[in-house]
């Protein structure tokens, strides 16, 4: 994971930079779109599994009851309200600002602005075409009384050649050829069809504008009058000025484009509304990773002393903890790695003790066995303590019952009975009562039935402390 967090990162930045590069019309990326689309895509599977595999693990934690699950489920779930409500608050704002903004941008102001303008400059051309009829008509009146007096009608086309008009051609209407051709620039020669010729014949002229080589020019046909029975036509090419056919231009060019981006309107808002919907959703999956991330790094310390704290309870002192980390959690695991330290000293200081306190007593107990004099042990409230085996010899009588009923028997070494031998005089159960440290019993004042069997009452005298 700790490599994985560091790749995704760097795939979704570069993602988010093709996605931002790809949305301007002239970048090269705008052809792989919907390429880079894809892979965003099958980065968010990645992204939606690793967060499934995470979901999984707190549910199993939760489930088993394993130390520190609440937390770390207390955690996810609020690293997931920070990540996700900035990130779904950004994408509505962004949604409601891009679908203003492009809705904007195809308003009625704008296509009637558009409109106006194209009119404008729709009068400025027809103007611009009005002036080029306009200076064509004095050529046409020469023709028509140059053809009335029979004259020579080429003529008047060379007087006008250098007039301002870039070309000049008379035509026979009946045949359809040129009689005489004014044309320095070497245009191509129109050919007027028969609706054209109509249409001269019914109103005397035709104009239109025509594009050639960057230049915008008006054009048209003047009726030329007839000479010997043959009808003439005048065809006259003149340049537009020039900021006004810029002017033409640029218009005609925005109002395309506006056309263009009206019939794409809901493209254009699906093209950035999925922009940023990946966008969205790549910072958001790859924060919830992290958070998710982070909140069990958070908890692994918390579980790694609940492990040890588990097995100091059971009274394991040789735990230590690894410290992760260099902060709190780490100075705490410290403490304990230090405190379990201590512990096992102790422990171990305690188990020496508890030996040679076992040596001790043994060595006691050798030492009671190998005596020939009778030794009896009582405490402050009368109840047998120890005694060995000398003692029950004299006293001619197993001690052993009185330390079971005391649950406290032992083979050699008795302890703590909660009552005195009834074959005890009762002048030597006063003196054990009165706390005297030590008493001497003759033979003569023991019971019958304890010396009556000489054999366990030797001659000598049992003595007790």
């Amino acid at each position: 994971m700790r490599r994985f967090l560091p790749i995704a990162a760097i795939c979704a930045v570069v993602l988010l930079y093709g996605l931002t590069a790809a949305t301007g019309s002239t970048s090269s990326l705008a052809d792989y779109f919907w390429w880079i689309v894809s892979f965003s895509a099958m980065l968010l599977l990645v992204l939606s599994a690793v967060l499934a595999r995470y979901a999984i693990l707190l549910l199993k934690d939760r489930r088993n009851g394993v130390f520190g699950s609440q937390i770390a489920k207390r955690l996810s779930g609020m690293f997931t309200l920070v990540a996700v409500l900035p990130g779904l608050f950004l994408f509505g704002i962004s949604a409601q600002f891009i679908n203003g903004t492009i809705n904007s941008w195809f308003g009625n102001d704008t296509h009637e602005a558009l409109e106006r303008s194209l009119n404008l400059s729709k009068s400025a051309l027809d103007l611009a075409a009005d002036n080029a009829v306009s200076n064509a008509v004095p050529v046409q009146i020469d023709l028509i009384g140059t053809a009335f007096l029979s004259g020579n009608m080429g003529s008047v086309l060379e007087h006008y050649a250098g007039s301002g008009f870039a070309q000049l051609a008379l035509y026979n209407a009946a045949s359809g050829k040129i009689e005489k051709s004014i044309n320095p620039h070497q245009f191509d020669q129109p050919l007027p069809d028969k609706e054209h010729w109509e249409q001269i014949q019914q109103t005397g002229s035709v104009r239109s504008l025509e594009s050639i080589g960057g230049v915008l020019y008006a054009q048209g046909w003047l009726s030329a009058g007839t000479h010997n029975g043959r009808d003439y036509a005048l065809f006259f090419r003149q340049p537009i000025p020039e900021n006004v056919a810029q002017d033409a231009v640029l218009i005609e060019k925005a109002r395309a484009k506006y056309a263009e981006l009206s019939y794409s309107k809901k493209g254009l808002q699906t093209f950035f509304l999925v922009t940023l919907l990946i966008a969205s959703l790549l910072s958001i999956f790859l924060a919830l990773v992290m958070a998710l991330y982070f909140a069990r790094r958070f908890v692994e310390p918390i579980l790694s002393l609940a492990e040890g704290a588990k097995a100091v309870a059971q009274g394991d002192f040789s735990q230590t903890r690894p410290v992760l980390r260099n902060d709190e959690f780490g100075r705490l695991t410290k403490l304990f790695n230090h405190m379990t330290e201590q512990l096992s000293i102790a422990k171990e200081a305690d188990e020496r003790n508890r030996r040679r306190e076992e040596a001790a007593r043994h060595y006691l107990e050798c030492v009671l066995d190998g005596l020939t004099t009778g030794v009896v042990v009582f405490d402050e409230k009368g109840r047998l303590k120890t005694f060995n085996k000398a003692a029950e010899q004299i006293l001619g009588m197993p001690l052993a019952p009185c330390g079971a009923a005391a649950g406290t028997v032992g083979t050699a070494f008795r302890r703590s009975s909660p009552c005195l031998p009834k074959c005890l005089p009762p002048s030597v159960r006063r003196q054990v009562r009165t706390n005297r440290s030590r008493w001497n019993m003759p033979r003569r004042t023991m019971p019958k039935s304890c010396w009556a069997r000489r054999r366990y009452c030797p001659k000598t005298t049992a003595t007790a402390w």
